[in-house]
């Protein structure tokens, strides 16, 4: 059962509805889940409840300023497309990780460079997930996947 906390949750996941779990994102249990809405597909992402700036530890607490992840969101519009994302997030990822940080001692201009181009690596990927599924950057539903794709690259 997720947890519907709040309007956004609500907006996912109608009262009394039971999802199937498909796994975790993550090494093991204390990861999200990942889970799918009966009969139409969707697929979720659930945490056991939403996380605010008042999770974090209180040295952080000014970096993350209204910080609010629902313990339910939108990951993909069905199973099919969760799973070409995935497929294709990992291929991505294997060559983003192959990009070398260059070395300290370069000049700013190098290094701004070096991140442009890592930058538009990442927004070819997210553009690449929006094409697989059209409401994975849709309004109000954004895609779990837009922010680990653009948390986990760069």
């Amino acid at each position: 059962m997720p947890n519907r906390a709040g309007e956004y949750e609500r907006r996912l996941v109608k009262d009394g509805v039971r999802l199937y779990e498909m796994g975790y994102w993550g090494p093991d249990a204390s990861s999200f889940v990942v889970a799918v809405v009966p009969g139409e597909g969707r697929v979720l992402c659930l945490l056991p409840a939403p996380i605010t700036v008042d999770d974090l530890p209180e040295v952080l607490r000014p970096y993350h300023q209204g910080l609010h992840k629902p313990a339910v969101s939108f990951f993909s519009s069905s199973v099919a497309q969760y799973v070409e994302t995935a497929w294709r997030w990992h291929a991505a990822l294997q060559i983003l990780q192959q990009i070398e940080e260059p070395e300290f001692t370069v000049g700013e201009a190098e290094y701004l460079r070096h991140h442009d181009r890592l930058y538009s690596l990442v927004e070819l990927v997210v553009d690449a997930v929006g094409r697989i599924d059209p409401a994975a950057e849709g309004e109000g539903l954004p895609s779990v996947w837009i922010e680990l794709i653009r948390e986990n690259s760069v």
